[in-house]
């Protein structure tokens, strides 16, 4: 699996196909193999990238500029002069400040269950609410008690096969990087600046997803001046996963429409 020397700290990153470079950033308990259907389903006509984002133990995880740098140089690596950014969750932050600080290399953004700013300040909720490893958890603190006293099984799920791998995946982030991350969620406010992200912009969002995340998919439409909202029927929060055939071909319809010079 090939890796980059960022200054100072490893990337580990996918990368398939060839033609219109698209930059997948993961969420916040996510890993680039959470986007394998894109890496899959686009590359036969796109180039379709995804990497992980830095850890706390990589130093400097906390700091949303950071990360935004950290993409940067991944691009210069790559030799890539700009490419379409799309984040999910907490990677659209990413996405959001990148396109803002590097709109020439911004060919277009795709944000898929993004925000402009997080719908609660309650790190425990804000987790149920992004995190793939946190969706099975029961609502209540009374329900969490019974079911550590011993007093009531937890429900069985029902995943898709991937989601259910993602979600497995999440136990190797640490809380101290899950703690960096939560407070950048906590911090990130892009309304100020929304109106500067002048590219064409994708806003992707699961018809199941929570009633903030749909609602902020409408004020990110309200809030910058080219942008077009999809949703995808039967995904919630993971629609690139849940619904990996419709949001795949939401984002190459968009790019055809919109990139025609670019796109085969």
């Amino acid at each position: 699996m090939p890796t980059l020397d960022l200054e100072g700290w490893k990337a580990s990153y996918l990368d398939y196909g060839v033609g219109l470079p698209l930059v997948f950033i993961p969420g916040i308990e996510e890993y680039k193999e959470s986007f394998d259907y894109q890496l899959r389903g686009l590359s036969d006509r796109y180039r379709v990238l995804a990497y992980d984002v830095r850890e706390h133990e990589d130093g400097h995880a906390g700091d949303l500029s950071v990360l935004v740098e950290d993409l940067a140089r991944l691009l210069d690596r790559l030799r890539l002069p700009g490419a379409v950014i799309a984040g999910h969750s907490f990677g659209s932050l990413i996405a959001q400040l990148f396109a803002r600080t590097y709109p020439e290399r911004t060919t277009a953004l795709i944000l898929i269950s993004g925000f402009a700013k997080a719908p609660t300040q309650n790190p425990h909720t804000l987790l149920r609410y992004l995190g793939s490893g946190h969706m099975l958890e029961p609502e209540s603190r009374w329900e969490r008690l019974l079911i550590r006293l011993g007093l009531r099984k937890p429900e069985e799920p029902e995943l898709e096969e991937h989601l259910a791998w993602v979600s497995k995946q999440a136990a190797k982030t640490s809380q101290a990087t899950l703690r960096d991350r939560l407070t950048i969620v906590r911090q990130f406010d892009s309304r100020p600046w929304l109106e500067r992200l002048w590219m064409p912009l994708l806003l992707i969002v699961g018809q199941y997803d929570r009633p903030p995340f749909l609602s902020a998919a409408q004020l990110l439409q309200h809030m910058t001046p080219d942008s077009v909202v999809e949703v995808v029927e039967g995904a919630g929060h993971f629609p690139h996963i849940e619904r990996h055939d419709l949001t795949n071909a939401f984002i190459d319809e968009f790019l055809a429409a919109r990139l025609t010079s670019l796109v085969d």
